[in-house]
């Protein structure tokens, strides 16, 4: 992180138990999140361990890295955990009381519409099938019963305010703050000694999904391992045309909206206040959805280009900690050293 050492310098530190690269996605993995199982299984610390011997090994190591914590505050960030369920909460929450009873959260929303656009990148790797329409998610694979993409942020948040106090809640919504981290940074008490730059990063244009979407598709049908498609699809967002996403029509946008309504009542001045740009439209969506034809030997030509790259690019596009990276030895370093302090 860019502000790590002003961050200590102000008294705010992060424990290297819970982080995998940037983020804490371990937390996900102690509160029973199956996908990361597959991330922290080969980490020289939990090689030979079954799940729960592993998160319980997670325990001993985040402890005992707290107990020698020099900072006045220690943040955990990670994106997963606001639509966590409720016996997931609790079983995060007595972790964070082994250590303080004095538990502040900083949550950031954006509207399900406009997050089910922005997700749509990510949701391309892996989803497989996956709808042309942003707006849905097919997360049990069944393109024919698409779901709402999104989550109801009320129901979430009132999951979280069983164990902090309202006033030590903090909710923000991207619509309101053109600068997300600064104001995320305002929300910890932390004041940065550099301009803090406004981070926002071109996603894949549609004609760059279709092919994510398709190539996938293909594989699928072809009896690939899902694992395999993952790794090409990473391979090909590394190398499609950036640009402007797919745009559902103003019909279907208006659907995705009238799902989520009665969340946005509940959020409209108890979560957020009646004046939030949250509930503001912005751009108007077109008549028709974006429409994008991709021929079969221009898709596979994409597949071969992509098989050309190698791990390295996954790494580092996909977040994945591969066996003898630097990611690799540094979280190898890392779990020794904490274990170290246990054993």
């Amino acid at each position: 992180m860019e502000h790590e050492a002003a961050l200590n310098a102000q008294g705010i530190g992060r424990v290297s138990a819970l982080r995998n690269g940037y983020n804490d996605n371990f937390a996900g993995f102690y509160m029973g999140m199956p996908k990361q199982w597959s991330k922290i299984r080969i980490l020289p610390a939990f090689q030979g361990l079954d799940p729960d011997q592993a998160q319980s090994r997670l325990r001993d190591i985040f402890l005992a890295e707290a107990r020698v914590f020099g900072h006045e505050k220690m943040l955990i960030t990670f994106e997963g955990l606001l639509p966590r369920q409720k016996h997931e909460i609790d079983r995060f929450m007595a972790l964070c009381h082994e250590v303080t009873s004095n538990v502040w959260a900083v949550v950031a929303i954006r509207r399900q519409d406009r997050w089910a656009l922005s997700s749509y990148n990510t949701r391309l790797v892996g989803e497989v099938p996956i709808s042309e329409n942003p707006l849905e998610s097919t997360r049990q694979g069944r393109l024919e019963h698409p779901e709402p993409a999104g989550m109801h942020y009320a129901t979430c948040l009132s999951h979280w305010a069983k164990h902090i106090p309202r006033e030590k809640l903090a909710v923000l919504a991207y619509e309101d703050h053109p600068n997300m981290l600064a104001a995320y940074f305002a929300a910890i008490g932390f004041v940065a000694d550099t301009r803090i730059e406004d981070r926002r990063n071109t996603g894949m244009s549609a004609y760059g999904q279709q092919v994510l979407r398709l190539a996938g598709m293909r594989e699928l049908e072809r009896g690939r391992p899902l694992g395999e498609i993952k790794r090409l699809q990473r391979l090909l967002k590394g190398i499609v045309p950036r640009g402007e996403g797919r745009r559902p029509s103003a019909a279907q946008a208006a659907a995705h909206l009238a799902h989520f309504a009665k969340d946005h009542e509940r959020l409209r001045g108890d979560w957020l206040p009646e004046t939030s740009k949250f509930f503001e439209d912005d751009a108007p969506y077109p008549d028709e959805a974006t429409v994008v034809q991709i021929a079969d030997d221009e898709l596979e030509e994409w597949i071969a280009k992509a098989e050309k790259f190698g791990p390295d690019r996954i790494d580092r596009d996909g977040g994945i900690v591969t066996p003898g990276t630097a990611a690799w030895h540094r979280l190898e370093a890392i779990s020794r050293g904490t274990l170290s302090a246990i054993s």
